[in-house]
């Protein structure tokens, strides 16, 4: 997370002084949640709002979230095999989540931590509203909110052989050769998307791997990668496989376009007896994932 002014692209300000008056970020972000905060997407399904607000210091801000999810009908059964209770289409479900904001008084990047309960996400539309109502406040500033990707990652799943899948993107302009044929799918004036997909043929194999790491090790253009058949792309975005089994996807040349860092936790939440996490072990586990990357 940072600030800038609109119109100065590299001046990040320090984060316990974003404006003339001296004020954190922090304070903003705990105003901006204790206004009766609530996001809600736009087909009304998913929604995330703040139970509760806890600071820790000058530099630490806790929240807990509920998340909400309508839109699925579905007999509930307990593990018995027992029927309990019919979930109608418009009942919603609602999981506890958390989220931790560490944002330096004296630096000019913070960092911003989310708990995902049982697979639901909250990010998109925390963010989101997050950045609305910061606009409100402060209209002659920006604030960023970047995910975090962990190169070292990347870097480790090239050197290892574990690339899936390179993607490259082209996006046709009404001046360019290719418009006349995207024109044909693409309605008046807009942009165009061309995506050009390589995989290994044959399950379980992997994509050659060294023209990624001549790229990210200064050896060779980008050229190298986003040309194709005479056809220079846009964008280059490769897949790889994690260490421990999940699927990730780079920006090869924008590195910080990509998905955000994510780390398992389960192993340092303890459950109460209503299923969640306690509130003690989940502040724990965040500060522990952002010990990893600061």
């Amino acid at each position: 997370m940072q600030v800038r002014p609109k119109r100065k692209p590299d001046q990040y300000l320090p984060l316990g002084a974003i404006d003339a008056a001296g004020t954190r970020l922090l304070a903003v972000i705990s105003d901006i949640m204790g206004n009766n905060f609530e996001a809600t997407r736009a087909d009304g399904e998913r929604s995330v709002w703040c139970e509760n607000i806890t600071p820790y210091g000058a530099e630490e801000l806790f929240l807990g979230l509920q998340h909400g999810e309508t839109g699925v009908a579905a007999d509930i059964f307990d593990r018995t095999g027992q029927f309990r209770l019919r979930q109608a289409v418009d009942d919603t479900q609602i999981v506890r989540c958390g989220c931790l904001f560490v944002l330096p008084l004296i630096q000019t990047m913070g960092w911003m931590a989310i708990h995902n309960n049982s697979g639901r996400g909250v990010k998109s539309l925390l963010a989101g509203e997050i950045d609305e109502e910061f606009r409100k406040r402060h209209d002659e500033l920006l604030l960023e909110i970047k995910p975090f990707v962990f190169r070292a990652a990347l870097e480790a799943a090239i050197d290892e052989g574990r690339v899936d899948h390179v993607r490259l993107i082209k996006f046709v302009r009404p001046n360019d050769a290719a418009f006349a044929e995207t024109h044909r799918w693409v309605r008046g004036n807009d942009l165009g998307k061309v995506e050009l997909d390589i995989s290994p043929a044959l399950q379980n194999r992997r994509l050659n791997t060294a023209p990624i790491r001549r790229f990210l090790r200064g050896n060779s253009p980008l050229s190298d990668i986003v040309t194709f058949e005479g056809m220079t792309f846009d964008q280059a975005k490769v897949e790889v496989v994690l260490e421990d089994g999940h699927r990730r996807t780079f920006n090869v040349e924008k590195l910080d376009l990509g998905h955000p860092f994510s780390v398992e936790m389960d192993d340092d939440l303890t459950i109460g007896v209503d299923g969640d996490p306690t509130r003690a072990s989940l502040i724990s586990a965040l500060r522990s994932v952002l010990a990893t990357v600061r």
